[in-house]
């Protein structure tokens, strides 16, 4: 919207509002974790050292059962199983450590989506006035961006290696300091923040009968983020580069502050 005060005196005003989808992978972690794909996590510990081979060790992962006893995948596909159906996780976790020297218990890696997960969206505004004076304009103008509900990843359970008392959820068997239980935990979630206000200046001159103009601009703008961030280029993925997790996994807007440049 443009109001023109006075013949050389302008104001300008504008907003916008534009919803953020969810991206299938960038933001569903459903279809890249556990049960479909499972990584392993080997961590070091005092007395449990990892045993470095110059050769590629085959690792054969043993079948997931469902609660029942059945296998999760009978005819090997995915497509076949049931919405919701429920798996023994610590009858896997079992399997597992019987396939570690030692029979040592694995931290169980769980990947999962916030049921609270919803659309995000931007909000835009802006306010200026343009004055003349002469052959020269002057130009101002605050520009603001507000991101809400951005994509976060949160990790509820602490990070790998962490010992039980930073491990709140370990519902499965504990054997010893991180070697039994949930391991980290990775939540895809849209409760970060981001935010961007600039001043935007500039000066012009144009002289037709002489031919000559110039132009000078100034912006002073401050971005300020609290984690916010997409998993894509992981494994040679296109799509934005992860930023490093928050300090304090339990506090991710402590975090808050000028975003990572790329």
């Amino acid at each position: 919207m443009d109001y023109s005060l006075t013949k050389r005196t302008t104001l300008h005003a504008g907003g916008a509002i534009t919803t953020i989808l969810p991206n299938l992978w960038l933001e569903n972690y459903v279809t890249g974790a556990f049960p479909f794909v499972f990584q392993p996590l080997v961590t070091a510990q005092p007395g449990f050292p990892v045993n470095f081979q110059n050769s590629v060790v085959p690792m054969t992962l043993p079948p997931v059962y469902t609660t029942q006893g059945t296998l999760l995948f009978p005819s090997g596909s995915s497509s076949n199983v049931p919405a919701n159906t429920p798996m023994d996780v610590q009858r896997f976790q079992n399997d597992l450590a019987a396939l570690t020297p030692g029979n040592e218990v694995q931290l169980f890696a769980a990947i999962s989506v916030d049921p609270h997960l919803r659309n995000g969206y931007i909000g835009t505004d802006t306010l200026g006035i343009d004055q003349g004076i002469g052959s020269v304009k002057f130009s101002a103008s605050y520009v603001g961006t507000v991101g809400v509900h951005l994509a976060s990843v949160l990790s509820p359970n602490g990070y790998g290696g962490a010992e039980p008392g930073f491990c709140t959820i370990h519902a499965i068997r504990f054997d010893w300091p991180c070697h039994g239980g949930f391991g980290p935990e990775s939540v895809m979630s849209t409760g970060a923040h981001s935010s961007y206000h600039a001043l935007q200046t500039s000066v012009s001159q144009n002289t037709p009968h002489k031919g000559l103009s110039f132009q000078a601009s100034y912006t002073y703008s401050k971005s300020i983020d609290d984690t916010s961030a997409v998993p894509g280029g992981i494994s040679g993925s296109p799509g934005v580069i992860l930023q490093t997790p928050p300090q304090d996994p339990f506090n991710p807007k402590a975090d808050k502050g000028l975003p990572l440049s790329m």
